[in-house]
């Protein structure tokens, strides 16, 4: 199913989860979210390939969207809102982080977000 990437979520209920740090709280209930379109700014598309070799911004949309997604959780911070934490692997093979924004804050799962970075997993 080209565009839509089925991914396993957590539900973002606020008050779940572990507290602390820059994530307050983090729901365990699972359900799925779809992301059919990921919206990439070009600051973030340049901070991400001069910050994160060997990482880049359309290796993280062709892996987020067509389906390469290891896990996902909503994540509600106080500093960065509600938002998308997704663990993957490129199709290279680079595990990483992203952060996704919701782009409709009204209906945070009907499938478009925001591309806040992406975090290449150091190597080992």
């Amino acid at each position: 199913m080209a565009g839509q990437a089925r991914m396993v979520s957590r539900s973002p209920a606020r008050g779940c989860g572990p507290t602390g740090g820059t994530i307050n709280r983090y729901s365990p209930v699972v359900q799925k979210v779809d992301v059919a379109v990921l919206i990439v700014d070009e600051s973030i598309e340049a901070k991400i390939r001069d910050k994160h070799f060997p990482l880049t911004a359309e290796d993280v949309r062709q892996t987020v969207v067509y389906g390469r997604v290891i896990s996902a959780g909503w994540d509600d911070s106080d500093e960065h809102g509600l938002r998308l934490v997704v663990r993957a692997t490129t199709y290279g093979g680079v595990e990483f982080i992203a952060y996704l924004m919701p782009a409709n804050e009204g209906d945070p799962e009907e499938g478009t977000f925001v591309l806040k970075t992406a975090i290449p997993k150091p190597a080992t």
